[in-house]
């Protein structure tokens, strides 16, 4: 799949449609991780670990138009998003915790209604993310200068070190 989405512009559209459903299919509501990963510091199964890298390689994101990469509602624990494009992607009422989206390129991502526990926001680039409702705890790397650049409203839960930007005073929910 990955040699596929990389050297096929052609398939790229269709394998990357189904890594994202491989990728919902597998961590929905009410999955537990297998036993043998719950001991794990780093408890993403190596599958769906792999399948994530290489959506977040997309070498051919100029040829996706209006495509919007969906992982709303998936449950991640302990993956790594370092340094992936996930320009737009849809993570709605996504639960994940202990992600690293240091580095990541979270431009015009969709995080409505997460709940993000231990995750790491290093560097990472939320220009235009939607962040309304979202529950921030524990987070590392989240600064008040990412926060100016995203889009949110009163419903988020912010760290203790971060207050609401001014222009989401009066965002609609």
């Amino acid at each position: 799949m990955r040699r596929m989405a990389r050297t096929s512009e052609q398939d790229y559209l269709a394998v990357m449609q189904i890594l994202t459903g491989h990728v919902r299919d597998k961590c929905r509501p009410g999955d537990e991780p297998p036993d043998k990963y719950k001991s794990a510091e780093t408890s993403c199964p190596p599958d769906i670990q792999a399948v994530l890298t290489i959506l977040g390689e997309r070498p051919w994101k100029k040829v996706e138009g209006n495509y919007v990469m969906d992982l709303s509602g998936v449950r991640l624990h302990g993956a790594s998003l370092s340094g992936s494009d996930l320009t737009r992607a849809r993570f709605n009422d996504a639960r994940l915790s202990s992600t690293d989206f240091s580095n990541a390129n979270l431009t015009e991502v969709n995080l409505s209604h997460c709940q993000l526990s231990r995750c790491s926001f290093e560097k990472a680039r939320l220009a235009g993310a939607t962040l309304k409702g979202v529950v921030f705890r524990d987070v590392t790397g989240l600064t008040q200068e990412q926060l100016e650049h995203a889009r949110g409203d009163h419903t988020t839960i912010l760290p203790p070190n971060l207050r609401y930007p001014d222009s989401w005073r009066g965002a609609q929910t």
